[in-house]
C-alpha cells in the first residue's frame, strides 16, 4: 500500500494500482498525484513514496502535490507519454528528467535532457543537481518545490493516538506494531523476519540422518546446528559453489596422498608456518662420528644391506649415507611457505584416515552451510566470493602468528573461513533461530540405544559456545593450537571469527544491504541504532513467500 498525504498531512493508503491517478483530500481540498516510471506489484509501494514536488507557480495545476516513488528514471516534459506531463509553450517535449539515487529517505537528481529553454534550481541553470529539501525548481512556465513527505507531516489530530517513532505514522490508541516500518512501537525495535521453516519435514528428515551418522559419531557433546532462520532474499550459490570446490579438491587430495610413496602428494598445498630449511633437522659430523664408533655388529648388517651391499664404505660414511637418505625421504614430505597457501588450505583436509578426513570434511560442510548460506542469502554471492578468501587468509596469518617459531606441522581444512562467515553470523542474525541437533547411540548386548533432540537455540547463544570452547582450549593447552594435521588449530578459528564480526559490523556499516532489523545494533540498540544504520523504513521491504515475520 502506498501512503498519501496531502497538505493537511492527514494519511491515507491506497493500492498500487492507482499509480498516475489523482487524489482530493475530503479534509482540505488538496489534489496529490502518485507518480512512478514502473508499474508496481502489489505491496511494493509500502515505505516508498516519502519524496514529492508542489507545483507552487505556473499556468494551472498550482498547489497540486506529486508524490514521486520506484526505482525508474521519472521522465517530465510536455510530451503525453512522458511519466509526469506539464503542458506549457516553454515546456520541452522531454524537459528533464528525475533521477533515484537512495531510498529511505528518498533522495533524488534532477537531470536537463538539453531542453530548449534549460533547467533551473534556486535561480542557478543546472545540468543536474541533487534536489534537497526546499529546492525551487523551474520547468518552463512552471515552478515547483521539493520536499519529503515526512519532513512537513503534523502531528495527528487526535490526542489520544499512536506516533510510529520511525515514519511517523498515526494509528489508534491501541495499536501496537506499525504495519508500515515493521517496528514495535513501544520500544522502537524492529520485529524479527525469519526464514520460514517446516518444523515437523526438518525434524523427520534430521533424525533419519542422525540415525545413520551416529553409527560414526555416537554421542555429541556440543550441539549441532543443521538449520538457520536467518532471512535473507537471494539464493546462495556461492557458498553452494564453495562447498562443491572443497568436496572435490579435499576428495582429490585425499587419494593423491594415500597413493604416493612418500605419503605427501603435494604439500605445498597446505599451509606450513616455516620454510624447509628450518623445518628440517640437520646432524653434528662429530658426533656422527662418534656414534659409527660405537655401532653394533647387527645394526651395520642392517645398514650394509640397504645402503652398501658391496661392502665398499667405511662406518663413517655408511652411517653418514643412511642419514642423509633419511633426512632426504623427510624432506620430500615437508613443504614450505607460499602465500597461495593461506587459500589453499582451506580447501583441503584431514588425509591420516578415512574416518578422520570424514569427520573433518563433514563437520566444516555443516557449518559452512547452516551459517555461510544465510550469510550469502543477505549480502549475495559476488560479496561472498570477495569475502570468503579474506577469511581464509586472515584466519590462517593469525595462526601463523600464534606459532611464532614453534611449528612442527602443517595446517589444512575449511574451519578457519567458516568460523569467519559464523562471525559475521553473529553480527547480522544475533538472535534468529538455529536448529540444533544432539543425540547418543551405544550397543548393549547386541541392542542399540539411540536417543536424539531437535530443538532451537538463539544464534548468539550456538556461536558463543564454540568460540568460547576454541577460546578455553588455546589457553589450557597451547600444543594443541600449534599442531596441524593431528590436532586443531584454535588460532586460526579465533582469528577467522574475530575477523568475520569485524567484516560484518562494516557490512552493516555500510548500508548496502538490508538486514531487516535483526541485525545485533537493531536488537541491541533499537531506535539509537538509527543514525548508524537508517531508520526502520528503509527495513520496509515485501518479504518472500518464505519468510516469516516473528
Amino acid at each position: 500500500m502506498i501512503d498519501v498525504s496531502c497538505r493537511c498531512a492527514v494519511p491515507r493508503q491506497v493500492g498500487e494500482n492507482n499509480l498516475g491517478r489523482v487524489f482530493t483530500c475530503p479534509t482540505c481540498g488538496g489534489v496529490t498525484r502518485i507518480v512512478c516510471a514502473e508499474q508496481l506489484p502489489e505491496g511494493a509501494g509500502g515505505g516508498d513514496f516519502d519524496a514529492a514536488l508542489t507545483i507552487i507557480a505556473g499556468p494551472d495545476r498550482v498547489g497540486e502535490r506529486i508524490q514521486l516513488g520506484g526505482i525508474q528514471d521519472i521522465l517530465i516534459g510536455k510530451s503525453p507519454d512522458r511519466t509526469f506531463c506539464l503542458n506549457a509553450p516553454l515546456v520541452s517535449r522531454s524537459h528533464c528528467r528525475l533521477v533515484r539515487v537512495d531510498f529511505g529517505p528518498s533522495r533524488w537528481r534532477l537531470v536537463d535532457n538539453k531542453s530548449t529553454n534549460g533547467l533551473f534550481v534556486n535561480e542557478q541553470r543546472v545540468a543536474e543537481h541533487d534536489l534537497k529539501d526546499g529546492d525551487i525548481i523551474h520547468v518552463g512556465n512552471y515552478a515547483l518545490k521539493f520536499s519529503h513527505v515526512a519532513a512537513v507531516a503534523p502531528m495527528p489530530v487526535d490526542p489520544n493516538a499512536v506516533v510510529c517513532p520511525g515514519c511517523k505514522k498515526a494509528y489508534g490508541k491501541k495499536a501496537k506494531i506499525c504495519t508500515a516500518c515493521g517496528i514495535d512501537m513501544a520500544t522502537g525495535k524492529p520485529l524479527l523476519t525469519r526464514q520460514g521453516v517446516d518444523e515437523n519435514a526438518l525434524y523427520a528428515t534430521a533424525e533419519s540422518w542422525i540415525r545413520w551418522i551416529s553409527l560414526l559419531v555416537w554421542v555429541t557433546p556440543f550441539p549441532i546446528p543443521i538449520r538457520s532462520e536467518g532471512f535473507g532474499t537471494r539464493k546462495p550459490y556461492a557458498i553452494w559453489t564453495i562447498a562443491a570446490a572443497t568436496i572435490l579438491a579435499s576428495i582429490t587430495f585425499f587419494i593423491a596422498q594415500r597413493m604416493s610413496d612418500t605419503g605427501s602428494a603435494a604439500p605445498n598445498l597446505m599451509l606450513w608456518a616455516q620454510s624447509e630449511a628450518a623445518a628440517i633437522p640437520h646432524y653434528d659430523p662429530a658426533r656422527l662420528r662418534q656414534v659409527a664408533q660405537h655401532m653394533k655388529p647387527e645394526v651395520r648388517e642392517e645398514l650394509q644391506e640397504e645402503y652398501d651391499p658391496n661392502h665398499r664404505l667405511s662406518d663413517d660414511e655408511l652411517l653418514k649415507k643412511a642419514v642423509d637418505t633419511e633426512l632426504a625421504h623427510r624432506a620430500s614430505a615437508q613443504g614450505e611457505f607460499h602465500p597461495y597457501q593461506l587459500i589453499t588450505h582451506a580447501f583441503l583436509h584431514d588425509t591420516s584416515s578415512i574416518y578422520n578426513f570424514a569427520m573433518h570434511l563433514g563437520g566444516n560442510l555443516v557449518f559452512m552451510l547452516c551459517f555461510g548460506t544465510r550469510v550469502n542469502a543477505l549480502i549475495g554471492n559476488i560479496a561472498t566470493a570477495i569475502l570468503y578468501p579474506i577469511l581464509a587468509v586472515m584466519a590462517a596469518w593469525i595462526h601463523m602468528l600464534s606459532l611464532g617459531n614453534d611449528a612442527s606441522g602443517p595446517m589444512l581444512g575449511a574451519s578457519g573461513a567458516i568460523m569467519g562467515l559464523a562471525g559475521m553470523y553473529l553480527i547480522l542474525f544475533p538472535v534468529h533461530n538455529v536448529y540444533c541437533a544432539m543425540w547418543i547411540s551405544i550397543w548393549l548386548r547386541f541392542k542399540r540405544i539411540f536417543g536424539c533432540k531437535i530443538f532451537s537455540l538463539r544464534g548468539f547463544w550456538i556461536l558463543l559456545i564454540y568460540f568460547g570452547y576454541d577460546v578455553a582450549m588455546s589457553a589450557i593447552n597451547a600444543k594443541l593450537a600449534k599442531h596441524g594435521g593431528g590436532g586443531v588449530a584454535h588460532w586460526a578459528h579465533i582469528g577467522g571469527f574475530c575477523t568475520g564480526m569485524v567484516l560484518g559490523l562494516a557490512v552493516l556499516l555500510s548500508r548496502l544491504f538490508d538486514t531487516h532489523g535483526g541485525d545485533v545494533l537493531s536488537v541491541i540498540l533499537g531506535p539509537r541504532a538509527w543514525p548508524i544504520i537508517g531508520r526502520p523504513d528503509r527495513w520496509n521491504r515485501v518479504p518472500d513467500a518464505g519468510a516469516v515475520a516473528a
